[in-house]
């Protein structure tokens, strides 16, 4: 539940495949009042994914509601496949107005030291409150609101987490766009 990230940040030494979800939402409570399964055909969402050049699959859909059941915004996890050792699980919060404000990882078994910093402030606040098209990866300090700088030494786990969030970006702007309920 990443819809708004400051609550997510708290310690975490491996995630291999521990869920995170519920105990997050806890930290989030303060934004998003409840949260409700969006219904969605996976399959077409993998379609559309696929159609745009992502390897990634949309896992998950839910809808961030406020006290009122007003859509703030929604929760998407995704699975990167294209990670450096195997896929990488995270879920992504773009609220209304089609901002990012970051992801969290549920699953990752990148290399410690080299693609587990996806996990790490200097990575992942690079995505926070982010109102872009798509993400693309740089080597060197980003000059644009679009680019990520790779953590060095790490470039495919980089593009692995740009991507997946690219594939949430992609369904958001084609499927849920406005607060389609």
């Amino acid at each position: 539940m990443v819809l708004f990230l400051p609550w997510f940040r708290e310690s975490r030494q491996s995630l291999s495949t521990r869920p995170i979800k519920q105990q997050h939402r806890k930290h989030i409570r303060q934004y998003a009042k409840s949260f409700e399964k969006y219904d969605y055909d996976a399959d077409e969402a993998d379609k559309l994914v696929s159609d745009a050049g992502y390897k990634d699959t949309i896992d998950d859909i839910e809808t961030a509601l406020d006290s009122n059941k007003e859509t703030l915004g929604y929760v998407i996890t995704v699975t990167a496949k294209d990670g450096s050792q195997g896929s990488i699980t995270f879920s992504v919060g773009i609220k209304n107005d089609g901002t990012v404000n970051g992801y969290s990882i549920t699953s990752i078994s990148e290399t410690p030291g080299l693609g587990m910093k996806a996990e790490e402030a200097d990575f992942y606040k690079q995505f926070e409150n982010k109102k872009v098209d798509k993400f693309d990866v740089v080597k060197t300090t980003p000059s644009k609101d679009d680019e990520i700088e790779a953590i060095t030494g790490s470039t495919i786990t980089s593009k692995a987490m740009a991507n997946g969030c690219n594939a949430a970006i992609t369904y958001f702007q084609n499927k849920l766009q406005g607060g389609a309920n």
